[in-house]
């Protein structure tokens, strides 16, 4: 038995001190997750994923009504976390709305305000049109070099270069083009990288053959399996809410796996495979892909068991994926399930 475990350890030891992993940017999805919530792009995320360590934020930007840029995913399911109105608002509705954990939401000004006391943070803008793009451009041309835009068009390339902006990603999830046209693109010399969905990238076994061929970000990862799938691949970079930044997940992979096997001495489940949840470890999603028969909540699987409560923001019973039984508030949208809150006083 000491012959056996003194063998698992030196050999973890020679997988978590490896520097060779592939993903070289872990990038905080809409300024990562708060509170175990994602998507919204205020100030306590973007600080809070700073301090763990990302560099490179992918932020949600539009207009508002009355035509102020702000950082907010859209204004019919992202702002509803926020505030109660749906649909297009105002900019001092945006300003002057009720934010749970009273999280701050920014415009683009106090964006740039962050980034001049955070001079080594990238900026990846999504949403925003070429218009936007120009404003931008014109407005802050001192922070071109934090911004790289995300292009719906691969005709776009060339208007945003011509505005100044030296770093530009094509980015696929609206996008319509073959297999060949992505990969042929991955050449032009003018292109920063493409982002691409986990479930196109999986699709697509061409462009995974050709990952390397430029800087290629998939998105969004925040399960270690898929993890482990684009890291295999050579991706470049990665979108994210809950993962940390290169190093940390195949460390802590490596801990888990080493419990497991010192406990039930047998071979960890493959990566791709169901869980096997070993007995008295505590046990989260993060680390492991997902049961086909749990959701997901921060980084858990979780099942609803009831609703305990109707009021303005609904409350559930959750039981997590180590069977511990939670309540969590949900803000409930056009009658579906959307995102998630635990109770901070559970």
């Amino acid at each position: 038995m000491f012959k056996k475990i003194t063998v698992i350890t030196l050999a973890l030891g020679l997988f978590v001190n490896s520097t060779s992993f592939a993903v070289k940017d872990f990038v905080a999805h809409a300024g990562g997750s708060i509170h175990g919530i994602a998507y919204t792009n205020s100030l306590e995320a973007l600080n809070n994923s700073y301090a763990k360590g990302f560099r490179t934020f992918e932020l949600d930007m539009m207009r508002t009504s009355d035509g102020h840029l702000i950082l907010a995913h859209d204004d019919t399911w992202a702002l509803p976390l926020f505030i109660s109105k749906v649909g297009p608002i105002t900019y001092e509705q945006f300003k002057n709305s009720k934010v749970v954990y009273n999280l701050s939401l920014l415009d683009v000004h106090e964006l740039v305000d962050w980034l001049d006391t955070h001079k080594d943070a990238t900026i990846i803008i999504d949403k925003l049109d070429n218009d936007g793009y120009k404003y931008l451009s014109m407005t802050y041309p001192e922070h071109l070099n934090q911004f790289i835009p995300q292009i719906f068009k691969m005709g776009d390339l060339s208007t945003l270069k011509a505005m100044g902006y030296n770093n530009v990603l094509l980015t696929l999830y609206m996008a319509n083009y073959t297999d060949k046209q992505i990969i042929d693109f991955m050449s032009n010399p003018d292109l920063y990288g493409i982002t691409i969905s986990y479930e196109a990238f999986k699709k697509s076994k061409d462009i995974q053959l050709n990952a390397t061929k430029t800087k290629l970000y998939v998105h969004t990862i925040n399960d270690i399996g898929h993890y482990f799938v684009v890291h295999n691949a050579g991706v470049y970079g990665i979108y994210t809410d809950y993962l940390e930044p290169a190093g940390l997940m195949p460390s802590i992979y490596a801990s888990r796996v080493s419990m497991a096997s010192s406990q039930k001495e047998e071979k960890a489940p493959a990566l791709e495979e169901k869980p096997v949840v070993p007995a008295n470890i505590e046990w989260d999603y993060a680390f492991y892909s997902l049961h086909a028969d749990y959701k997901k909540y921060n980084g858990y699987a979780f099942n609803v068991i009831e609703k305990v409560d109707d009021g303005p923001i609904p409350k559930y019973q959750i039981v997590l994926g180590n069977g511990l039984h939670i309540i969590a508030l949900q803000s409930e949208i056009d009658g579906t399930y959307r995102r998630l809150e635990v109770d901070p006083r559970q």
